[in-house]
């Protein structure tokens, strides 16, 4: 996408967005109904929540940083200008909020638990914005970092790994920043 064309990672590393597309209706989705909600509290659910987008572009790229296992994925949204709130994004943000664990569900019906979840700050210039740390119980003991924001009918999220839950803050502050960047550059 173009909107990406010279953008910089929070370190100054290269942003790598090879296409984007249009979110199709889920099947058994009829035109001018009602989608499904986007997910319900304390819920991550990517299949209810791409049906609440349908119609709308879809873009997912990755930063990559000084090492292998240092990377970034994100995900850009932009909504039709005819979209009218509520918004998916923003019942997103607000269904993690005070979550001490999350129920992420993935497309196919498989899923995982985030716990512990913490909160993050976020100083994020956008009409919507959620970031939160957690943990996996897949062993490695690595804490995640997921983090997002809309403005107007852009929308972007990325999820990153940090080796501590101390180091969760100081990437979603980074996130922060370039999703800065993102919205200064499309012009919202």
């Amino acid at each position: 996408m173009a909107l990406f064309r010279g953008i910089k990672g929070p370190n100054g590393e290269p942003v790598e967005m090879p296409q984007a597309t249009l979110i199709g209706a889920p099947p058994g989705f009829t035109p001018g109904t009602s989608p499904p909600p986007s997910d319900s509290p304390c819920t991550f659910n990517e299949e209810s929540y791409a049906a609440a987008l349908a119609g709308s572009v879809s873009g997912q790229g990755q930063i990559q940083g000084a090492s292998k296992m240092d990377y970034t994925d994100f995900t850009v949204i932009s909504m039709p200008s005819t979209t009218v709130p509520p918004y998916p994004f923003d019942s997103r943000a607000e269904h993690l909020q005070g979550c001490t664990s999350i129920d992420e569900r993935s497309f196919g019906g498989g899923g995982r638990p985030w716990s512990p979840v913490s909160e993050l700050a976020t100083a994020i210039s956008a009409d919507s914005s959620y970031a939160v740390a957690y943990q996996l119980s897949d062993g490695t003991g690595a804490w995640h970092v997921r983090s997002g924001a809309r403005r107007g009918t852009l929308s972007i999220e990325a999820d990153s790994t940090v080796a501590s839950q101390q180091a969760a803050q100081a990437k979603a502050d980074a996130l922060g920043a370039f999703f800065g960047t993102v919205f200064s550059r499309s012009g919202k």
